[in-house]
């Protein structure tokens, strides 16, 4: 056993534990302490990160360990520390990151692993990986069980990365399950662990506790928060401090996770009764008959009892596959059953574990003044009068075990499968089927249904409360009826009777009602089924039955399969060694192990701690402040407001501090300055604001456009309100097309950053008036302009360095100058060093994210698809400032063409001026929204002209100028059978292969460059071939045939980005022993620019060898921190190309050395003694220095020649993406994604995979699951927290995500060949939201020809009508009534628009409405044409007369006639359509689960079934015929 040694000592009543075998006695004032703010502030154990604070990330995972002096067992598990009070420690034992392994002590295998997998980009996230996955193994180990990769990944369900995309952190799970000694990785030895290798300290401890020589109760006083912990050891005494007058404001916990979702939770003034020191309720006992929990018992530990109940898989295994779906694993292993019981009462907890307990028929234990077992029930009405907390406690909770035969349902519907609480769950308890003694047929059995939504509830705050609940009209409708589709419908109906949902979190009331049809669908339908086949066989012959079997053939619920794919790199290794190797990232085992530093860590433990006052109101004056309650507060030290600020009320061009008026909810009024950063948050929570009117906010698009609101956008000529962009004539070529979608409405959606380091900045004077500032920004520049405004210091008197961040995003531009502003006023007024680190969900509420936006379009475009104008206007959201928003304004009109050919073009942005937080960059800023924007447009125009969307997208990709050169894609799709539009035809060249070097293209806004450059075509080209694409499509279909309830669909897209590289300096020092240091202005956050910087170094300094001895080692150089005393003026790390500017500026700095070591260099034994004697030799010619800057002036030269040209060039991709939606619950799926990327020559191929699939994956993240609304009354954001805002986690990602780099397409104007990949890739995402429309699209297809009233009475955006009174009734169209879709039977004649040009020889001749279709799918022609398309009674919502079997044949569109159009056409060969457009599914990001759900439309399963039920043949099916008389 290793010897312990004490980190402190005292006098016994103080609270003891280990920490990485080193005894601890914490004072009793720290009892309320989280235990990572504890660890952070008061040891020396400070690798364990802070990111959300309330149990939703990991990043703050620790392992603790248990002994049970009754059993003398050891038990170990991982819990979240930012949760976990100190005062509830005493007696365990506790290991932290560092206690893992070490660089001094050597690295555990996890932490070798995730650095050679690159798991580890900012790194932040990192430790709390390396936990989750070695108490994954431990666990794995105590239950005997071999670890696999999927068993590996759910212990990261409680963890979430924003860098990495999770793929490399998953392939470390599967190196980990490979290793070939897993009792190195500690699993064997946590197996078999003595009782003996406890801390004898620990045991003696707990040993007098259990035998009475130690006081009944231990009762820690915490003065910072003005609160009493206890912690009582029967329940006796607990009851007894319940029931005294004195305590009052008495809470009892246990876990303690309650605050993680309920911040008033347990409440900062109240006396906390910690009910863990007690046995009797963490005590688990199984008779013959049932299974009772101890109230303190975690839900870990109810899974696993629930699993040793091997008998009955059927009944236990769903029970624990949703147990296991609660919070994440380290949520889990603190959570209590009790606890959960008490919040969902209480607080309306969305409980998982309720309803299965209530399902299954469970009772309470609740001892008041006597003890009695009450039904679950009971416990959870709403007028329940049983005083649970105030006079009673909960002891235990009890089920009955299943009985012979018993079977159990439950499933949950959630925003993701894991870490995320439910929208609607079910459980059902059905008991064994019986048979009817007379006919034989089964019977439904005596079932248990139990339901939680959140229910109507006036007296609640947003007028629901979540309740689980006993469904007994259901229960009625079924038990003891045959086992058919009439009961089944009944039941749903009944379900949907006795239901009294509220809209909720984005659900509305009948979004919930249709999610729990569809779950309690998806547990009778397989019993129903069965009854069919066991009463009647299924002959080949009758298809109706087929049919009817396929309705209650429903897939199983999604479980999650861990990603895997393949990573395709080109073959560098010889171009120009270390660069362009797949290296690991520099210091990544050090973030893997917690020593590597970031900004917080100057600051834990020996500064004061400031915390902003922020404010409640969105546009109101502030009439006063006080904040005496506030300094009253123990440890409360100094207080600011905007009259202390010594400079300028601004930070970097954002408000500092209010003065005399807030503009925002979230706006910073003031801050306070305390001991303790817990200290400092709960007393500015004190702070008193009252606020006066200041007249109506402006809080959403609308209402900024009605008032004028909008903000002046920079750029030439001059800066106004708006800005355009425009090519052609936009009005002519609208006014020419044959076909017209008019003032189309889309909106975008923000994206909130969630980097894991949240803003941070550490200051402290030093002498000579100098100002030191660690700040954790993307800027030091910004940083220094805003604290010396602040403080009125010159600059040269602000120092400020960053040595790295845990993730930006663009979020740390300039937010984080605000922050350090709070420290740097605080130091110099206090004279000491202050830290201010934000909570995450005030970060939220301070800062806003990516700009969101609603587009207005009009595009005209020929039946080929081929677009010949396009008017878009663009009204993106900001707030009262620009801020760096005005970025998403920039890149958007930069990449608007998105590599497409726009004869005539129009963009029109206006940026609205909103009562919001300053919007800023957000990782992607503009380029994304303009990339999917036009791949949006691109899917409508595919939807109205009826063709395939990849086609359309071919016909419109970019051409080369000048003219004749045609597209090398013609060729491609002529060889598929396809015909070429005829705005390309007419041109008879090759293709790119033969392209002249100074060809060159222009894209659509008059930007040129070199047609080599253009590697669309190659990227989209073999993206098609290596992904199968036509093979997979029609599978897809097929697919859809087969599947009723589940849809797939099959998308791709295409990207360009502007990459610009931006100027940098550094500074190259060699020392006399041959080490090198890197001083630079880049910045670290995960991109991996140290260690690109690292290999371009030496390679560069390797030139002074002989090749034979190429390249240097790394091992020689080290990169230095970015400071503002060396690496001034060096602007911001962003837009994608900080890396390179940086390793350019490295390179000139390394050029100069080189020229001057040459000389010196004389051939020795080894490469260093080479490289030791060069140095050597000019240190002492003394003819130049060892030392160089470089400038990097973002030029290059033109290749062959000498002219020095901006480094700007295209970056091009594609991505193919497949998704499958369960049409019962609007769960998807990520199947697949595939992406070729054209990187150039990348300069670490490792690091720009993680970097191409992070992006990747965090555009999945806006476009699925991260939906950002602001109320709108008081302007609060709605998002704010891990329990609502919901960034992918590692089962989100696609199963299969495969990642290429494009071969052969070096990057003339990039440094070393390369191309930036940071943020391009988040482009490739929108590939996911075109396979989610075609997936919906399908779906709604499937529904109409099942429901005879589906429709869609709420679109996710509007559908594209024509102006027949038929359709007043319908949602608004894309198309207006007076501005209809057209389509031009007949030519104009030729005219001078540059929309036309005269046709050529060999051009196809432009086909009327009568001969369309000939080279298009019969799918085509139907929704080109619009007669018997399924959609017609969609949307007239005409009561349908086919038949049942006829709705579920395959698409009628594909073999409907083509008919003619009625001959009433205008005086210039024009027609209006009078039937609806094909449908256009028109989704609107984000997709989560509940907007997904609610685009299918609104259809009845009761419906379904009970028109099924009517058929001639469905009493034969359910035997119900022989029943008619009972």
């Amino acid at each position: 056993m290793v010897a312990l040694r004490r980190e402190r000592s005292g006098p016994d009543g103080k609270i003891v534990f280990v920490v990485n075998g080193c005894e601890t006695c914490a004072d009793k004032e720290h009892s309320k302490l989280s235990l990572n703010e504890y660890l952070l502030n008061h040891t020396r154990w400070k690798g364990t990160k802070l990111s959300c604070g309330e149990g939703g990330c990991g990043a703050c995972a620790v392992h603790i360990t248990r002994w049970d002096p009754v059993t003398e067992r050891v038990s170990e598990t991982s819990i979240n520390s930012c949760l976990c009070p100190v005062g509830s420690l005493d007696g365990a034992a506790l290991t932290t990151i560092e206690g893992l392994g070490s660089s001094q002590q050597g690295f555990h295998p996890v932490q070798e692993q995730i650095a050679i997998n690159n798991g580890s980009q900012c790194g932040f996230c990192t430790p709390g990986m390396v936990m989750a996955i070695d108490a994954q193994l431990k666990r794995c180990a105590h239950a005997g069980q071999a670890p696999d990769v999927k068993i590996l990944q759910s212990g990261l369900d409680g963890n979430l990365c924003r860098c990495t995309g999770y793929r490399s952190i998953i392939d470390t799970c599967r190196a980990v399950t490979r290793c070939s000694d897993l009792e190195d990785l500690g699993s064997k030895a946590a197996c078999t662990k003595p009782a003996a290798a406890f801390p004898t300290v620990l045991k003696k401890r707990i040993q007098e506790r259990q035998n009475g020589s130690r006081p009944a109760s231990a009762s820690y006083r915490s003065k910072e928060h003005n609160q009493d912990w206890i912690c009582p050891h029967s329940v006796e005494d607990a009851l007894e401090l319940l029931q005294k007058p004195e305590t009052a404001g008495v809470r009892a916990v246990a876990g303690n996770t309650g605050p993680g979702v309920f911040k008033d939770w347990p409440g900062q003034d109240v006396t906390c009764i910690d009910l863990k020191a007690i046995p009797q309720l963490s005590t688990i006992r199984c008779s013959q008959s049932e299974l009772e929990w101890g109230a303190c018992v975690t839900l870990e530990e109810v899974i696993n009892s629930l699993k040793a109940q091997t008998d009955m898989p059927k009944f236990y295994g769903p029970m624990v596959a949703h147990l296991q779906r609660i919070a994440g694993t380290h949520i889990r292993a603190a959570a209590t059953v009790g606890g959960n019981v008490v919040l969902t009462q209480q607080r309306g907890l969305q409980s998982d574990f309720c309803t299965i307990m209530l399902a299954v028929g469970a009772e309470v234990s609740i001892q008041g003044k006597q003890q009695r077992w009450v039904s679950l029930e009971e416990v959870l009405l709403p007028d329940s009068t049983l005083d649970i907390g105030s006079s009673a406690i909960i002891t235990a909770v009890r089920m009955p075990l299943a009985k012979p035969g018993e079977t159990f349902a439950s499933f949950k519907v959630a925003a993701r499968y894991t870490n995320a609480h439910a929208i609607v769950n079910c459980s059902v308890r059905m008991g064994s089927a019986d048979q009817h003694p007379l006919q034989g047929v089964c019977l439904f059995p005596d079932m248990r249904i139990a339901l939680g939504y959140p229910h109507e509830d006036a007296s609640a705050p947003e007028g629901a409360f979540w309740r689980a609940q006993r469904a007994v009209a259901t229960e009625n409708a079924l038990n003891g009826m045959p086992a058919g589709m009439r009961a089944l419908s009944q039941a749903l109906s009944a379900l949907t009777s006795e239901m009294k949902p509220a809209a909720c979190d984005g659900t509305s009331a009948e979004g919930h009602l249709q999610v729990a049809e569809g779950l309690l669908f998806r547990a009778l339908s397989s019993l129903v089924q069965a009854s069919m086949m066991k009463s009647m066989a299924l002959d080949e012959g009758q298809a109706d039955l087929k049919r009817l079997q396929q309705l209650l053939d429903l897939p199983a619920q999604h479980v999650p399969i861990p990603c895997s794919g393949h990573q395709s790199i080109p073959d560098m290794s010889r171009l120009a060694p270390p660069v362009h190797l797949p290296i690991e990232k520099e210091r990544a085992r050090l973030q893997a192990s917690g020593e590597a530093k970031y900004t917080g860590n100057y600051g834990y433990g020996t500064s004061l701690h400031a915390y902003p006052v922020l404010s409640k109101r969105a546009l109101a004056t502030v009439e006063s402040i006080n904040a005496s309650a506030a300094l009253k507060v123990e440890g409360a030290v100094a207080f600011f407001t905007a009259k202390d600020i010594p400079g300028a009320n601004s930070a970097g061009g954002i408000p500092f501090l209010a003065d005399g008026k807030v503009e925002h909810y979230g706006q910073p009024i003031a801050f306070i300055v305390a001991t303790l950063p817990s200290i400092a948050e709960y007393a500015a929570s004190l702070v008193d604001v009252r606020y006066g009117d200041a007249g109506q906010p402006v809080l959403t698009i609308a209402q900024a456009r009605a008032a004028s609101s909008f903000l002046t956008l920079p750029g030439p000529p001059n800066d106004s309100p708006g800005a355009m962009v425009s090519n052609g004539n936009v009005e002519a070529a609208l006014e020419e097309a044959p076909l017209v979608i008019r003032n189309a409405k889309w909106h975008l959606p923000s994206q909130l950053h969630m980097y894991m380091e949240t803003p941070v900045a550490v200051a402290e004077m030093d002498e000579g008036g100098m100002l030191q500032v660690h700040a954790a920004i993307q800027s030091i520049d910004r940083c220094q302009s805003a604290v010396s405004r602040i403080m009125g210091l010159p600059y040269n008197r602000v120092h400020v360095v960053t040595r790295r961040l845990g993730g930006g995003f663009g979020g740390k531009l300039n937010s984080v100058s605000r922050v350090a502003g709070f420290a740097a006023m605080a130091a110099v007024r206090l004279g000491e060093r202050v830290s201010c680190a934000v909570s995450r969900d005030d970060d939220l509420r301070m800062h806003a994210g990516r700009c969101a936006a609603d587009m207005e379009y009009s595009v005209g475009f020929t039946r080929d698809g081929v677009i010949t104008g396009l008017d878009v206007a663009v009204y993106m959201e900001n707030g009262i400032v620009m801020d760096s928003g005005f970025v998403d304004f920039i890149a958007w009109q930069g990449c608007a063409d998105q590599g497409f050919h726009l004869p005539n073009v129009r963009f029109d942005f206006k940026m609205c001026r909103m009562n919001l937080p300053p919007h800023q960059a957000v990782r992607g800023p503009g380029s994304f929204q303009a990339a999917v924007a036009m791949q949006h447009i691109m899917d409508h125009v595919a939807a109205v002209s009826g063709l395939d969307p990849c086609l359309v997208r071919e016909r419109n990709f970019l051409r080369p100028s000048p003219p004749p050169f045609s597209l090398g894609l013609l060729a491609a799709a002529a060889s598929n059978g396809q015909s070429q539009s005829n705005s390309h035809a007419g041109n008879t060249e090759p293709g790119f292969a033969t392209t002249p070097a100074d060809w060159k293209m222009t894209n659509a806004f008059g930007r040129c460059f070199l047609a080599k450059e253009y590697t669309q075509l190659r990227c989209w080209h073999g993206l098609k071939k290596s992904c199968s694409f036509v093979e997979r499509q029609n599978k897809v279909k097929e697919f859809n045939k087969s599947n009723i309830w589940q849809k797939r669909g099959i998308a791709m897209t295409n990207c360009r980005f502007d990459g610009s590289v931006m100027p940098k300096t550094a500074l190259v020092t060699i020392y006399e022993d041959g080490s090198v240091l890197l001083s630079h202005g880049g910045l670290e956050m995960g991109q991996g620019l140290s260690t690109k910087v690292l290999q371009v170094a030496a390679y560069e300094l390797g030139k002074v060898l002989p090749d034979h001895q190429k390249p240097l080692p790394l091992s020689l150089f080290q990169t230095n921190d970015t400071a503002s005393d060396s690496q001034a003026n060096n602007g911001v790390t962003a837009g994608s190309t900080g890396s390179e500017s940086t390793c350019e500026a490295i390179l000139r700095a390394c050029e100069q050395l080189r020229d001057r070591l040459k000389p010196y260099a004389e051939e020795r034994g080894s490469t260093e003694d080479t490289w030791r004697a060069a140095v050597s030799g000019l240190k002492f010619s003394g003819t130049g220095a060892l030392a160089a800057i470089g400038f990097s002036d973002s030029k290059t030269c033109e290749e062959g020649s000498s002219k020095r040209v901006p480094m700007k060039y295209n970056v091009f991709g594609a991505a193919c993406t497949e998704v499958e939606v369960d049409l019962l619950t609007g769960e998807k799926t990520l199947l697949r994604s595939d992406i070729l990327y054209d990187c150039g020559n990348s300069l670490n191929p490792a690091v720009d995979v993680g970097q191409v699939e992070g992006a990747f994956v965090m555009g999945l993240g806006v476009l699925g699951t991260e939906q950002v609304d602001y109320d709108n009354k008081t302007g609060k954001l709605i998002q704010d927290s891990t329990w609502t805002y919901k960034i992918p986690s590692a089962t989100c990602v696609p199963q299969q995500l495969n990642v290429a780099f494009l071969e052969d397409s070096p990057n003339p104007l990039g440094v070393l060949s390369s191309k930036c990949v940071g943020e391009p890739p988040l482009m490739l995402s929108a590939s996911c939201l075109s396979a989610l429309e075609l997936t919906v699209e399908a779906g709604r297809q499937q529904l109409a020809a099942l429901d005879p009233q589906y429709s869609i009475s709420r679109p996710v955006a509007p559908q594209a009508l024509d102006k027949s009174p038929a359709h007043e009734h319908c949602h608004p169209g894309l198309l207006s009534a007076e501005q209809p879709l057209t389509i031009r039977t007949k030519p104009r004649r030729a005219t001078s628009s540059p929309t036309r040009s005269p046709k050529k020889a060999g051009s196809p001749r432009r086909h009327s409405p009568s001969k369309l279709g000939k080279e298009n799918s019969p799918r085509t022609q139907a929704l080109l044409e619009m007669d018997s398309s399924p959609h017609a009674s969609l949307f007239h919502r005409e009561p349908r007369t086919t038949a049942y079997e006829a709705a579920l044949q395959e698409s009628r569109a594909a073999h409907a006639e083509s008919p003619k159009i009625a001959g009433q056409g205008t005086s210039e060969g024009l027609e209006t359509l009078h039937k609806p457009l094909p449908a256009f599914a028109s989704l609107e990001a984000p997709m989560t689960t509940a907007r997904l759900k609610a685009s299918l439309g609104n259809f009845s399963i009761a419906r379904i079934l009970a028109r099924a039920s009517g058929l001639g043949y469905a009493s034969a099916l359910d035997n119900e015929s022989s029943f008619e008389l009972l």
